[in-house]
């Protein structure tokens, strides 16, 4: 059996032994017995924390003053966001917290990546905060790699850290970024400099990270039925699916990733297309006279949603 499927016939096993409310959702709750100690108690809208190691902590992505007070009541004073979108720098410096950004897919952690991630753990002092967008897939790998490679958390409790963060097993490269992690020497990371607060993650996962955003927000809008919040204008229905169509649609229009063959590349620009078809409907749905048929409006999202499902099954 190779190494690998060592790690998987481990995970399966690790699946039958945790706890299910560990399984079921990483609140500081359970992860508390991880961290070994209390954790802040400001109010904040972090979704999916988990504390790892009394260093280390993930979840979602910071997005109020309230989030960035509730992380500087905990001691962090550093932020590493994996995410393909654009920090808010501003907002953690008014909090004293520094952010560090070095993006990553759900395909793996890439060898530059992994030593910034290794070289800012190593490097700076201080409690760290690892985020991706809703804190279970590239967040927790990530924070799993920084531990690994320092030599703070073997291989088998890393990987019992991403089950209990709801790491999807279908993201088979970071669970492999842990399987394969060695530890990373000073020596090695001795000429490197730190990542900065802001980097260009490149036009597809810049647009990825926004149709992400953009497909939370349409939940919010399903989750109300599909009508108007009053409180909340800027999240009009038909206004939300024109969006996201639009960002289907650039999406579309994006070059392949490079290594893609020529088959591969029909095929994602088939699955784009799709997507964009389904959102278009969706829009139209939403448009039209009151009230929504709330019926074919959940069937269009479901729709979008299976495109994206297929197009990430090949080819994230």
């Amino acid at each position: 059996m190779s190494r690998y499927g060592l790690a998987n016939a481990f995970l399966s096993m690790m699946c039958r032994l945790l706890p299910m409310g560990i399984l079921a959702h990483c609140g500081w709750s359970h992860c508390e017995e991880l961290a070994g100690g209390r954790v802040g108690l400001v109010e904040h809208s972090l979704e999916n924390l988990c504390f790892p190691h009394a260093r280390i902590s993930s979840g979602s992505e910071p997005g109020s003053d309230r989030d960035f007070a509730y992380l500087q009541s905990i001691g962090v004073s550093v932020i590493v966001s994996v995410d393909g979108a654009v920090p808010m720098v501003d907002t953690a410096a008014r909090r004293g917290i520094r952010y560090l950004h070095i993006p990553i897919g759900y395909d793996g952690i890439p060898e530059d990546s992994a030593l910034l991630l290794a070289h800012v753990y190593q490097e700076l002092a201080g409690k760290i905060y690892v985020h991706c967008h809703h804190g279970r897939h590239r967040g927790p790998a990530a924070a799993a790699f920084m531990l690994s490679s320092a030599g703070e958390l073997d291989r088998q409790k890393a990987l019992e850290f991403l089950i209990a963060a709801g790491t999807s097993q279908n993201y088979s490269g970071l669970y492999l970024a842990i399987e394969n992690s060695t530890v990373i020497g000073r020596e090695r990371l001795k000429d490197m400099s730190l990542p900065r607060p802001v980097v260009d993650p490149g036009d597809m996962a810049r647009q990825m990270a926004s149709i992400d955003r953009l497909w939370d927000r349409l939940k919010e809008v399903k989750n109300r039925q599909w009508l108007q919040d009053v409180q909340h204008p800027d999240l009009a229905p038909a206004h939300q699916a024109l969006l996201l169509e639009e960002a289907l649609v650039e999406l579309h229009r994006l070059k392949a990733p490079d290594h893609l063959t020529p088959d591969k590349n029909k095929h994602f620009a088939q699955l784009a297309s799709e997507a964009v078809e389904a959102a278009r409907r969706l829009r139209t749905l939403l448009s039209g006279f009151s009230p929504v048929d709330t019926e074919r409006a959940n069937g269009a999202l479901s729709g979008i949603q299976q495109s994206c499902t297929n197009c990430h099954r090949n080819f994230r």
